[in-house]
C-alpha cells in the first residue's frame, strides 16, 4: 500500500492537489516506516512547487543528515539544498 501510495503521489505531483497529495504521503512518513525519505523527499517537492522555499529547505536538511536515508537519497537531498541556499530571500 505504501508503495502505491508513492506512485499516485509521483505521478501526479506536477499537477495534482498538493494538499491532497500531502494527505496520502503522511502515513508514510512517520519514524520508522520505510518509505519515510521518499516520501519525505516528495513533500520537499510539493511545497517547491508551491514556492515555499523555506518548507522545503527543512526537509531537505534533515534528508540530508539523516543516515537512515539511502545515500543517493541524502547525495541529491544535498544538492537540491545547496542550489536552494542557506537563507529566506535566496
Amino acid at each position: 500500500q505504501g508503495a502505491a501510495r508513492l506512485y499516485v503521489v509521483m505521478h501526479q505531483i506536477d499537477d495534482g492537489d498538493p494538499a491532497a497529495l500531502r494527505e496520502m504521503l503522511q502515513p508514510l512518513m512517520e519514524t520508522g516506516n520505510g518509505f519515510r525519505p521518499l516520501a519525505m523527499e516528495l513533500n520537499a517537492q510539493l511545497w517547491l512547487r508551491e514556492g515555499d522555499r523555506d518548507q522545503a529547505r527543512q526537509i531537505y536538511s534533515e534528508l540530508a543528515d539523516d543516515l537512515s536515508a539511502p545515500t543517493d537519497l541524502r547525495a541529491r537531498a544535498a544538492q537540491v539544498l545547496a542550489s536552494l541556499g542557506k537563507g529566506p530571500s535566496q
